[in-house]
């Protein structure tokens, strides 16, 4: 499967992608230091643990982009067949452990997440990469009806988990001490859950016809292009 053509070495924008992974990479790193020092007990394993997997990454980035092939890649262009994917999950790498730190932060500060926001919460943190590698394409070809239908499909899980998501964490702000949503905010929480509904039912509706219509297309081309006779 031909991924990320930007980011093969051959190409001319390879290293500004490298640059930019770098750059993303110190996030985590000044987020983690960050609330090291703010940890007046100080800092837990979670923290070491995320300091140390975003320095294992940026030290296998920075060997990767050294390497011959890689830096100065030749005729035979090998590097192109491992170098993208290695690229992707490095940035996946550090989006994810920010993403993580956020979300450990705001729970540190008192927001009470239960099972659901723990598991919608990562799904959505899963989804983003998935998306990313179904809408990857090489530029000279075309996105085949089944890769389409992923796409379309992540992007839509995407959105619903996100309004999913943001309606339980608003949800939980309406909550007392007790756990407990006082009369004046089951009006509020009822119509953020129905405008949640109502959105996640579009974002099913839009997946269903393009993903239909995708296939229905995919089909009439290969009866187009079927030779006389046979298929």
């Amino acid at each position: 499967m031909e991924i990320f053509f930007e980011y093969r070495p051959s190409t001319d924008t390879c290293h500004g992608h490298v640059r930019r992974a770098q750059g993303l990479g110190l996030i985590p790193a000044v987020l983690s230091l960050a609330m090291m020092l703010a940890v007046r007990t100080g800092p837990g394993p979670g923290l070491w643990s995320a300091l140390g997997s975003v320095l294992g990454l940026q030290l296998v980035l920075w060997g990767a982009s050294r390497l011959p092939s890689v830096e100065r890649p030749g005729p035979d262009r090998a590097a192109d067949a491992w170098f993208p994917l290695l690229l992707f999950i490095l940035q996946t790498g550090f989006v994810a452990i920010t993403a993580i730190l956020i979300w450990q932060t705001l729970k540190e500060l008192g927001h009470e997440t239960g099972a659901g926001e723990e598991a919608v919460f990562y799904a959505l943190l899963a989804s983003f990469p998935l998306h990313r590698l179904c809408r990857s394409n090489d530029p000279n070809t075309v996105m085949g009806p089944r890769r389409q239908q992923w796409e379309y499909f992540f992007r839509y899980l995407k959105r619903g988990l996100t309004a999913v998501l943001a309606s339980l964490l608003l949800t939980n702000l309406l909550r007392d001490a007790g756990g407990r949503i006082g009369p004046g905010g089951i009006i509020l929480a009822v119509g953020l859950w129905v405008g949640t509904v109502l959105f996640v039912l579009g974002c099913l509706t839009f997946f269903v016809e393009r993903a239909l219509g995708t296939g229905r297309t995919g089909q009439s081309s290969r009866s187009v292009t079927a030779p006389p006779g046979g298929s």
